[in-house]
């Protein structure tokens, strides 16, 4: 076995590309331009580890699926809306990342005890007849009663609806949702949200502004640059301890949407007031 000199060791320090883990993820051309095998490089890498030439390896900083590792904040809000019974599609919507990889994260911070598993509590026969015998559908087929479910039965909503879809598979429950169609509490929840946000933007189609919009367009060759005035709505969600900050045109067009967490007040910082 040939050994390695002084001059490779540096040449593998300086030339060996890093994954976010620190593993070497071009062993195949540092073996090439060594004129060793790829076991052999990766064999001298793992010794350099040892003695440490090189860093070690952290799997935790592995990247997830979509491309970015989870920080500590997007772990506290996954815990806190975890707690508060979301799924793992409400998590990941909120998150910006998949159903899966919520789920994955879930059972690596329960592995980790910085989540509690929860307890699997059946439903017993009485429960599930109670549910049969006070559930009520909207004309388009969709439960149109889970919070009154939910109160009845002793169960989380999330548990309620989970049941109710294993009682239509079973066949227990027959009235299905109408293809193509949406629940009609929810629209209608959904008008509401919406009437109430625009409520102090009301449109007055007939009423002429009291200063006409700025508009101002600029041609450079072939750029042509447009920018106008126009009414910002701005609303705030807050859930979870996260903050949406969400921005719409006069006619109710989404312009963008921001989230971030409430800024703490330090302690330490008093009111004086000045007489």
């Amino acid at each position: 076995m040939k050994s390695w000199t002084t001059k490779e060791l540096a040449y593998v320090r300086k030339n060996a590309l890093l994954a976010e883990t620190n593993e070497v993820i071009n062993s195949e051309q540092l073996a090439k331009k060594l004129g060793r095998t790829v076991s052999a490089v990766m064999k001298k890498v793992s010794q350099m580890r040892k003695d440490g030439q090189l860093p070690p390896i952290k799997r935790e900083m592995a990247f997830e699926s979509n491309g970015r590792p989870w920080t500590t904040t997007e772990e506290k809000r996954l815990i806190a809306m975890h707690k508060q019974g979301a799924s793992y599609v409400e998590i990941g919507e909120t998150l910006g990342r998949s159903k899966g990889s919520c789920s994955n994260k879930v059972s690596k911070l329960q592995a980790a005890g910085k989540i509690k598993k929860k307890r699997v509590e059946q439903w017993t026969n009485e429960q599930v007849q109670v549910l049969l015998d006070n559930v009520t559908f909207d004309p388009n087929g969709y439960v149109s009663n889970y919070m009154e479910l939910s109160r009845v039965t002793g169960k989380q909503y999330a548990q309620v609806v989970h049941k109710v879809n294993n009682l239509r598979k079973e066949g227990k429950i027959g009235t299905r949702p109408i293809e193509g169609t949406t629940s009609i509490k929810a629209k209608e929840s959904m008008q509401k949200f919406n009437d109430a946000r625009f409520a102090q933007y009301e449109r007055k189609e007939d009423v002429k502004l009291e200063r006409p919009m700025q508009e101002k367009r600029v041609n450079v060759g072939s750029l042509s640059i447009e920018s106008k005035e126009e009414r910002v709505i701005h609303t705030v969600v807050a859930f979870a301890g996260v903050e949406t900050h969400t921005y719409f045109s006069s006619d109710g067009t989404k312009i963008a949407e921001i989230q971030k967490e409430p800024t703490p007040v330090p302690a330490s910082v008093s009111h004086t007031k000045n007489n």
